[in-house]
């Protein structure tokens, strides 16, 4: 009975399932309670996360936790590029404390912390992370409000990795769905005030996110003086330097023109002396759609 459930749910997720050859392989695992089976044949499918957004019933999820693999529920599951999920954390952003209870009572941490290896940015892709003019951060929609730094080196050809770091309110945050009763039950639970930086409410306040710094500094009892607000920690400042220096390669290329007309300001803030560090090595970044502790 539950098997069958939790194949309407996968047709409804994915109507190219319909067509039977496709129908009958994934009847198959399911037929055996195979959810890892599952997930593997529809590649890029976490059955918890997608069960937990679509509000299954408290059974149905129980059928999943008990059916599946998972070692402990302190994972990140990269949907895409873009978009992490973590079991509690989703839980959470779905008002299903209930179920956000019951993962922290199966070790899920509330101080858990997103860290993904995102892409490599290459100089031809540089355009895509530009940084606010006068401020060390990104002003792309994807990554908002989480911490972000680079791994790599120059060499002949420019090549670095753009790495997230991002805790519950981070995620929150970037999903436009922190409010006073999901904060309230974090703080709760004992989450680490600490970990709330001043490069998070200041990235709140240029977006706009007034709101999220009052429910914070409320809820939270963090308050930054605005000379805090100004100091940019190295992070910042060693991902903003890389994004300069890929425009600087570029500048001196055949695109030069171009990017100079597109950002006047663009020479002059290569020119500020931005300190930066030369030696990390580069990392290859993990192929994984989910990640554990």
């Amino acid at each position: 009975m539950k098997g069958e459930e939790l194949l309407d749910i996968i047709y409804n997720r994915d109507g190219e399932l319909n067509v039977g050859i496709k129908s009958v392989i994934v009847m198959s695992p399911i037929s055996n309670n195979d959810i890892p089976e599952l997930e593997r044949i529809i590649s890029g499918f976490d059955v918890l996360i997608y069960g937990i957004e679509q509000g299954v019933s408290e059974n149905m999820l129980n059928y999943i936790i008990q059916n599946a693999s998972y070692r402990n529920f302190n994972y990140v599951f990269i949907e895409n590029d873009r978009s992490f999920k973590v079991p509690l954390f989703t839980a959470i952003r779905n008002n299903n404390f209930a179920l956000a209870d019951r993962f922290i009572e199966l070790g899920a941490n509330i101080n858990y912390i997103i860290q993904c290896d995102v892409d490599t940015i290459h100089d031809e892709s540089a355009h895509i992370f530009p940084p606010l003019l006068g401020n060390y951060i990104f002003s792309n929609d994807h990554f908002k409000y989480y911490d972000e730094k680079v791994r790599g080196k120059e060499e002949d050809f420019i090549m670095f990795h753009l790495i997230i770091n991002g805790n519950i309110i981070h995620y929150l945050c970037e999903e436009n769905d922190l409010n006073e009763q999901n904060l309230t039950y974090i703080v709760n639970k004992g989450f680490n005030t600490d970990l709330i930086k001043p490069s998070l409410i200041r990235r709140l306040k240029i977006h706009n996110k007034n709101k999220y710094v009052e429910l914070i500094s409320r809820i939270c009892d963090i308050h930054f003086s605005d000379e805090e607000l100004e100091i940019y920690d190295e992070d910042e400042i060693n991902v903003n330097f890389k994004c300069l220096h890929i425009n600087l390669v570029k500048i001196k290329g055949s695109e030069g023109d171009e990017n100079i007309k597109r950002d006047p300001s663009l020479l002059n803030r290569i020119k500020c002396g931005i300190k930066y560090s030369n030696d990390i090595e580069i990392d290859n970044p993990s192929n994984s759609t989910r990640i554990d502790e």
